[in-house]
């Protein structure tokens, strides 16, 4: 009930639906949390993406946005800054 009176924008979804064992069941409750964030107009975020398979899986849901470690281990506030949010001045060839 909380979907209707929040000012929400983004709905972030459990590594569990994820990284299920059972995806037959885990498939359906991700189709209707996507079905139904996509009505509501929110974002979403599935959690805990490890491997290439979840990533095929996921997309094939239609899931597009995700995290996890497939995508980059465990970072440091500064691994984060400096490997995510730097660019490279093409004049000086170094980091900025």
């Amino acid at each position: 009930s909380y979907l209707d009176f929040l000012p929400l924008d983004i709905l972030k979804i459990d590594r569990c639906f994820a990284s299920k064992k059972d995806q037959g069941r885990a498939n359906t409750i991700l189709v209707h949390l996507l079905n139904m964030a996509r009505h509501l107009k929110l974002n979403v975020i599935v959690e805990g993406v490890e491997t290439p398979e979840q990533v095929e899986r996921l997309l094939a849901l239609g899931a597009v946005t995700a995290q996890g470690w497939f995508y980059s281990k465990d970072l440091t506030a500064e691994d984060l800054v400096h490997g995510y949010f730097s660019l490279v001045h093409p004049d000086m060839n170094r980091v900025i």
